[in-house]
């Protein structure tokens, strides 16, 4: 199977994870492969060079700011741009980059272990028990104002004092699912530990 079938049959499993009556973890983990998923094929199909890891990493963290912009972008226009649209974007642009052609592409074979082993024992100390305890202060706070942004009230952006990331991932969580809980809260900041991990 070509590598290119994988990446669609992930895409398709992670939008499938979608579907409405699954657990509500496993719809946010699939939202987040979703809307991940054009920077990590945007880093993979740039890398020259690099290591197969740190075009992972970087693609992670370029799928993060994508996820930023539409975040943002749903949340300013008063959730004018649907999650729907979201998804659909990104779907778009995912399938866009698996079309286009690839200019002497060099394959890495093979994957360092040791690497693999640290990003195991990372993902084992970040997701075990993630959804496990109930929501602590400043986590109350970012989600009073996802739900805020989710009612259209786009001024808090400027009543929070940090930035917007802490609020503006639950809240695309929360307009993409209808519903958030303690692992899907948690799960995109979860997932950007465990990208640093990979970059260090």
């Amino acid at each position: 199977m070509t590598r290119k079938i994988k990446a669609y049959l992930l895409l398709l499993a992670a939008n499938l994870a979608l579907l409405p009556g699954l657990p509500l973890p496993l719809r946010a983990a699939g939202l987040f492969a979703v809307l991940l998923a054009p920077g990590v094929l945007v880093s993979l199909r740039i890398s020259g060079d690099q290591s197969r890891e740190s075009s992972l990493a970087l693609g992670v963290l370029l799928g993060f700011a994508w996820c930023l912009l539409f975040f943002a972008v749903g949340a300013l226009s008063g959730n004018a741009v649907g999650a729907m649209a979201w998804i659909i974007i990104s779907n778009a642009f995912s399938v866009i980059i698996l079309n286009r052609r690839r200019d002497a592409a060099s394959c890495h074979s093979g994957t360092d272990f040791a690497f693999i082993l640290i990003l195991l024992l990372a993902c084992l100390l970040r997701f075990w028990n993630l959804g496990y305890s109930e929501f602590q202060g400043d986590e109350t706070r970012a989600l009073l104002f996802a739900s805020g942004l989710t009612q259209g009230d786009s001024a808090l952006f400027f009543l929070h004092k940090k930035g917007p990331v802490e609020f503006l991932f639950p809240y695309g969580v929360l307009e993409a699912l209808g519903a958030i809980d303690e692992f899907s809260a948690r799960l995109p900041f979860a997932l950007a530990g465990l990208t640093l991990v990979a970059v260090i």
